[in-house]
């Protein structure tokens, strides 16, 4: 499971940007161009090497 994402200078992500906290199931949400399909792109693996960081948690 993904614990933590990590975006610097990607799409809108122009600072380092953290998306903590992260459960089994979540939901993200913004208006239009905030880039919420770039989260997807990280977590479906695109190549962002450099720029994205993930931090997998262990199931307990």
């Amino acid at each position: 499971m993904i614990g933590e994402i990590q975006i610097n200078s990607v799409a809108t992500y122009q600072s380092p940007a953290t998306l903590g906290d992260l459960r089994r199931i979540n939901f993200i949400f913004g208006a239009n161009g905030t880039s919420k399909t770039a989260i997807s792109y990280v977590v479906l693996g695109c190549d962002l090497s450099g720029r994205v960081v993930l931090s997998f948690a262990v199931d307990q």
